[in-house]
């Protein structure tokens, strides 16, 4: 014992030591120690306390360790719990629940629940969460881990543990074990992985057999969780617990470390998860600020007050308040207002009611809402603490996608990144790709990064959706597969880098209304973005980049070395309510953009660039798809800039899905081989009911092209082109019914297509080599051909003949220079004659969202 208080002395500031000394005086006050708190990081308050047994003062954990020759005689000795201002007197094993954050956390939080406990101190908190909930002393968490900074705290801790043992008993059979938790090796440390046995100690282990279970249930680790720990993949916690440390991150770290602490928590928080904060008043800091230069410094720059740490947990998007909020309850917690004052029984009943609600001696109010499936509950007491208490939801966009753009007041503005778009649907939760391991260095292969992010994120469908944020940076990945009611979100400096390895690129079926492949008959890389059966799934960002480096793609085709059919960028199938916009793709392998068996889509505000000579990079390719909109965008291809489909051959008309209600508006297009339009050359389940208007090409084929032939089958009809402008063009309608490539021998030489109802009005076009080439199909002549309101300036090696006609059948009005004979002119007081529908299509009626989102960066 004298070497145990010689101990304690050289480690006790001054005012601490003479309060040692003086304590033989004052046996009548019994007071509760606050001892052995590491002081850059807790704190540093004692309070004597004495043994109930012995009358030596002694400290509440080292003092009270027995030693070899007491290992087993030692009574319960008295532990001290909780803040520094609001310290409770407990017994191992008794009158914990005398603790009032405990009496406010509830069970189901932590049955049968992984937890994590940060900033375990002595450990007696995370000792009472196995114990406390459950009568009988019934073990109530799967697993705990308590880790803390100081190597003392976590040697007291396995004292403690130990203690706590001998006095509340075994543990009950049937118990699950931790062995089998995923959460034990949760965290990974490069400080000790294990405490070193306390000096003072040598008992022998004669106790682990029969304490074998709550070792498994409960461990402790050393470490630095701000600055040295790092997350282990598929690692995850179901409860996070963090109390009385947040002032001392702070303190130490700055603004920056409680960011890194929250965003740790967040990473390691299971869906669905709880993690209870418990801030220290503002007015502590000022108490603390002296400890350290480096707590005096960090103290004058800290802008995050604990007041504002629900704005960092809890920002939410502007949509979100359109949902319904659910049902939020609060929680009583008793603090008396003398910080010196411990709660014990005697202030029970003035404080708190036998239900733990705050009577009138103290207030409590609820802070937040609950949004989208998010749980807020904060209680404020008076001059004291509050307990904060998440359930995962929200607190993932609060981390890494903050609120409607609105000021900060906790940071710089230069610390965010106000975001704002268009989109069909806005998300609740948000995510970085770098919360799942992603590293834009252009080197790394970030598959598996993406495709976990993707499948985490799933979890939230039910509940608002979630966006992932890929930052600045470039991202080289293979394919990965989208979920529903998801964003992936583009900073205007990413770069998703596609990999040049064709291990990364899985190889699938053809499509069902193709028969094979469109390079080689047998099956198809998968595209880099791709999705089936899913509903509201975005794509957008502010133009960053997918580029699909598709060189070495071009160079497999030419030399015939390609073993399947070339990967698309974006492939999406089966599915409904699409969104892809404000992006720029670059390099495709092959075709760029490729819905196909969906409806509902809008392409809008796309850059695509591939080389003029890139074989078979067409820009956007609806295929069988019902109600889409292609608008505002930017193309320059090696095929054609809009290629409409449906099917191929005997396939195509087997499986009888056209395409029809399509808008093509505000095209821009340069693609000096292939069309600003097209329609076909697969179209064998059908196009109907195809609207465009304001179309720009500039050297460019032809303006609008319909590829056809015998034995495609189907039909082409209802299309309208209003408002087209092109500039050194080939051809500006051109109609085609002898496009010969077939799927394969199979095809039916009897399935002639339909090609019925082609308006063209309003056209003007200069530096052109011929007007038309219209060639129909002998004995099925494309027929209800309108053009009207043309104006062509013809180039000056132009064809002799500007117009070239067969097997079609139409009429004209005002268009020069004059047409064929099959288009006799109907004079030019019916130059408005050729229809453009005016009722909208269902898709123009979709009202877009304003999304907003605050990113910290």
């Amino acid at each position: 014992m004298e070497h145990n208080q010689q101990h304690n002395k050289r480690n006790q500031p001054e005012d601490m030591a003479t309060t040692t000394a003086t304590a033989t005086q004052k046996r009548k006050r019994k007071e509760v120690a606050v001892f052995g708190n590491y002081r850059n990081y807790y704190g540093y308050r004692r309070y004597p306390v004495y043994d109930n047994r012995q009358t030596t003062l002694r400290s509440p954990v080292e003092g009270s360790r027995p030693t070899s020759e007491k290992c087993m005689s030692r009574g319960k000795g008295m532990l001290s719990t909780g803040l520094e201002s609001s310290n409770y007197k407990v017994k191992i094993g008794q009158n914990l629940e005398e603790d009032p954050r405990l009496k406010a956390m509830k069970k189901e939080w932590f049955e049968g629940k992984d937890c994590l406990d940060i900033g375990c101190n002595s450990g007696v908190i995370t000792i009472a969460i196995v114990t406390f909930f459950i009568p009988a002393q019934k073990f109530n968490c799967r697993s705990i881990l308590g880790v803390d900074i100081d190597d003392a705290r976590i040697q007291d801790a396995y004292w403690t543990l130990r203690k706590a043992v001998r006095s509340t008993g075994a543990v009950p059979a049937g118990v699950a074990k931790s062995t089998e938790s995923k959460n034990v090796t949760g965290i990974e440390s490069h400080e000790a992985e294990s405490p070193k046995k306390p000096a003072n100690i040598d008992c022998t282990e004669s106790h682990h057999v029969q304490e074998a279970n709550l070792f498994d249930i409960v461990s402790f680790r050393k470490g630095n969780f701000v600055q040295n720990w790092h997350l282990v993949e598929n690692t995850s916690y179901d409860t996070i617990i963090c109390l009385s440390v947040s002032k001392w991150v702070q303190l130490n770290w700055g603004d920056e470390g409680l960011i890194t602490l929250f965003s740790k928590v967040w990473r390691l928080l299971s869906p669905g998860g709880v993690f209870i904060l418990e801030p220290q008043p503002w007015s502590s800091y000022y108490s603390n600020r002296l400890v350290s230069e480096t707590t005096r410094i960090n103290y004058q720059e800290i802008k995050i007050r604990p007041e504002d740490f629900q704005d960092i947990l809890l920002d939410k998007p502007k949509q979100c308040t359109k949902q319904p909020y659910k049902k939020t309850s609060s929680i009583g917690i008793g603090f008396h207002t003398n910080s010196k004052q411990p709660i014990d029984k005697k202030y029970k009943s003035k404080f708190m009611n036998q239900t733990g609600r705050i009577t009138q001696y103290s207030w409590a109010r609820i802070v937040g809402l609950a949004c989208a499936g998010l749980h807020f509950h904060i209680n404020k007491m008076e001059k004291t603490s509050w307990l904060l208490v998440v359930v995962l939801g929200m607190v993932v966009i609060s981390l890494l996608g903050g609120a409607e753009g609105r000021k900060s007041r906790i940071l710089d503005e230069s610390s965010y990144y106000d975001l704002e778009y268009s989109a069909i649907s806005c998300r609740a939760h948000s995510a970085s790709i770098t919360d799942f391991g992603g590293v834009g260095d252009g080197k790394t292969l970030n598959t598996k990064a993406f495709q976990e992010a993707v499948n985490r994120l799933s979890q939230y469908a039910s509940d608002g959706g979630a966006q992932l944020i890929v930052p600045a940076g470039q991202w080289l990945t293979g394919s990965f597969n989208l979920t529903s009611h998801f964003t992936l979100f583009l900073h205007k400096d990413a770069i998703l880098l596609a990999s040049q390895d064709i291990n990364e690129w899985a190889v699938i079926d053809p499509l069902p209304s193709y028969g094979h492949g469109r390079d080689t008959s047998g099956g198809r890389y998968i595209s880099l973005l791709f999705g089936t059966n899913l509903t509201d799934v975005i794509i957008t960002g502010e133009n960053g980049t997918i580029d699909g480096q598709g060189e070495i793609w071009w160079q497999k085709f030419h030399s015939k070395k390609l073993k399947y059919t070339r990967p698309y960028l974006i492939e999406i199938m089966h599915s409904d309510n699409i969104q892809i916009s404000h992006i720029t793709l670059v390099n495709s392998p092959s075709w760029n953009i490729h819905p196909v068996y969906s409806s509902n889509i809008i392409v809008q505000g796309i850059t695509i660039l591939a080389p003029v000579k890139s074989p078979n990079t067409d820009g956007i390719n609806p295929d069988s798809c019902t109600n889409m909109k292609i608008e505002d965008n930017y193309i320059v291809s090696g095929d054609d800039c809009v290629a409409v489909k449906s099917g191929w051959d005997e396939y195509g008309i087997n499986y009888g899905m056209p395409t029809s209600q399509l808008i093509i508006r505000r095209l821009t297009c340069i693609s000096p081989y292939s069309a600003a339009i097209a329609l076909g050359s697969e179209m064998s389940g059908g196009i109907q009911d195809v609207r465009a208007e304001d179309i720009t090409a500039i050297n460019t084929e032809s303006g609008v092209r319909i590829k056809t032939g015998v034995g495609r089958g189907g039909f082409v009809r209802d299309v309208y082109v209003k408002g087209m402008t092109l500039h050194t063009m080939k051809w500006v309608f051109w109609m085609t019914g002898n496009y010969g490539q077939h799927a394969d021998t199979h095809w039916d030489p009897n399935a002639l297509p339909e090609i019925k109802g082609i308006n063209y009005r309003d056209v003007v076009a200069e530096n052109v080599s011929m007007a038309a080439r219209l060639e129909g199909i002998s004995g099925d002549p494309f027929t209800g051909i309108c053009i009207s309101n043309v104006t062509i300036s013809m180039a000056k090696k132009a064809k002799k003949y500007p117009w070239t006609c067969t097997d079609i059948e139409g009429i004209t009005s005002g268009v020069q220079p004059p047409p064929c004979q099959l288009l006799p002119d109907q004079g030019p007081e019916k130059t408005e004659m050729c229809s453009f529908p005016t009722e909208n299509l269902a898709i123009d009626n979709i009202e877009m969202q304003r999304c907003s989102y605050r990113l910290n960066y």
